[in-house]
């Protein structure tokens, strides 16, 4: 959470309606910016509370083309400020499609490659353009999507690579 707020600022942040806590689980991510003063909705299709609500918003859906779609959701998704992804499985190139098409800032930790759920992947840096099947190939591929993206390691052991724009 630190590293958003030096990066993004706590004012952007905490624009509009918030920050998409997407595949956001349990809100850890979304109770520290609570606790910031910043708003957030988590959106998880899993209800992974269990009675920790915390005043954190939750949307039990999956973050795809039909939530993006409901007019339901429009103002929430339009007015994000940015969306955030740590972990997020199959969720990962979802945030980062839908913030480059809305111009949203965002910030995803991509942790798992599923090739055989993607076998269309391919890299786009490589002059053979290999099928995307390792985690470094995965980064490569999710940075490639767009000129303007970054990558920065954060300093915790695992998958720490953020993939990120302003």
């Amino acid at each position: 959470c630190r590293w958003l707020l030096d990066t993004f600022g706590k004012e952007v942040l905490a624009s509009g309606s918030g920050v998409l806590d997407v595949a956001g689980g349990k809100g850890e991510i979304s109770h520290k910016l609570a606790e910031a003063g910043i708003p957030s909705t988590v959106i998880d299709p899993r209800d992974c509370r269990k009675g920790r609500d915390r005043g954190i918003t939750h949307v039990l859906q999956a973050f795809d083309n039909s939530l993006w779609n409901d007019p339901n959701f429009e103002h929430l998704l339009q007015n994000c400020s940015c969306v955030v992804g740590m972990h997020p499985d199959q969720a990962t190139e979802p945030i980062v499609d839908f913030a480059i098409a809305m111009n949203k800032p965002f910030a995803v930790i991509p942790c798992c490659v599923f090739p055989k759920q993607s076998i269309f992947r391919t890299n786009q840096q490589s002059s053979d353009q290999d099928l995307v099947v390792t985690y470094e190939d995965f980064i490569s591929y999710v940075q490639s999507k767009h000129p303007e993206l970054k990558r920065h390691c954060l300093e915790f052991k695992g998958r720490n690579v953020v993939i990120f724009r302003t």
